[in-house]
């Protein structure tokens, strides 16, 4: 069998479970429409899943995604509407015992299924994904309020494993505000704009490959304290703005910011810069920090492991090209001036 016809079973209310066969290419419109399944594996073959084809399951709670379906047009409009009782999803992990080899690498890179397949994101509690997976599509969970569970797990035998993922689109994760920790893995090059806004991560570990984190990427949450890896390139503006939680941040040479990136961290105290970040260029002085940490009142420290060069006049300028208002305790080293123009404050 290749394929299901339209319509083959739909209104079937007795139909409580089904097995679909390997080799299964594809499952047409409203196929199981108003069945009563509660859970449902489709199978890796399966590149197409058709409008409405497993809509009105109400009690549908487990639900794994072939490794067949991983692009936004795979599967059709509402194909999952009315489902509002599942709590677990699957993407692309092959049930115990399955043998091949996984390849597909883009598994999510659609919008939550709530906006075009119908499926309700308040049930929702848990979310796995096969650490093949190296995207994160935009939305892909957003404002899903009882996802608390986010894990990556060995593609065949389930054992929870380190992540591989590349990037995690705008918005990915938005909202969920019981979702308290996260796997950044090890492979991580870019978190974009909101993708983790408003959830309740408090703690992170980013990888040393991650180079960009953009606007309100992590806007909102209980962070406690933030170390960025050496190489670290870019992060936006509002990046961290009101994280009422973090206490101290850490951060490399290599780095840039945008306006208010920590701003408004009411609880802020410590802030490291580790390399030369303040410059000189023909009598001017600037970082690469301007505002970025407006509204942050109770910094009284700041330390900086570079050569210095300047004056109390200079010290101060940093503060209020940084954003700050209030004094601040400057923690500098005593060291000769450099022979180079890159010249610490």
């Amino acid at each position: 069998m290749t394929s299901i016809a339209a319509y083959s079973f739909k209104g079937l209310t007795k139909v409580t479970s089904i097995a679909l066969p390997d080799g299964l290419l594809t499952i047409a419109d409203h196929a199981f429409d108003g069945c009563d399944i509660g859970t449902l594996v489709i199978p890796d073959s399966v590149t197409s899943v058709g409008a409405s084809a497993f809509s009105n399951n109400t009690h549908l709670k487990n639900l794994t995604i072939g490794k067949g379906l991983g692009s936004y047009e795979s599967i059709g409009d509402l194909a999952f509407e009315n489902d509002n009782a599942v709590e677990a999803i699957f993407f692309g992990i092959d049930p115990i015992g399955s043998t091949g080899t996984n390849t597909t690498t883009h598994l999510v890179e659609y919008y939550w299924w709530g906006k075009r397949y119908g499926m309700s994101s308040d049930s929702l509690k848990a979310v796995f994904f096969a650490d093949t997976i190296q995207v994160i599509g935009q939305e892909a969970f957003v404002d899903c309020q009882n996802l608390s569970t986010v894990l990556f797990v060995d593609w065949k035998t389930r054992w929870v494993t380190t992540a591989h993922i590349e990037s995690i689109g705008e918005h990915a994760f938005e909202n969920d505000r019981n979702v308290t920790d996260f796997d950044f893995g090890d492979n991580l090059g870019l978190i974009s704009a909101n993708a983790f806004a408003e959830t309740r991560i408090s703690e992170v570990t980013f990888p040393s490959t991650l180079t960009t984190i953009l606007e309100k990427a992590i806007y909102g949450c209980p962070i406690v304290s933030l170390t960025f890896p050496e190489g670290m390139a870019y992060i936006g503006a509002e990046a961290f703005e009101f994280d009422l939680s973090l206490l101290s941040l850490n951060l490399p040479s290599t780095v840039s910011t945008g306006l208010n990136a920590f701003g408004a961290c009411n609880n802020l105290n410590s802030v490291a810069f580790h390399g030369v970040l303040f410059v000189y260029d023909g009598g001017t002085a600037y970082s690469g920090f301007a505002d970025a940490f407006h509204g942050d009142t109770k910094v009284t420290q700041m330390s900086f492991d570079c050569d210095y060069l300047g004056s109390t006049t200079d010290t101060a300028w940093v503060g209020q090209e940084m954003g700050f208002s209030q004094a601040l305790n400057f923690c500098l080293p005593e060291r000769k001036r450099p022979s180079h123009r890159r010249l610490c404050l």
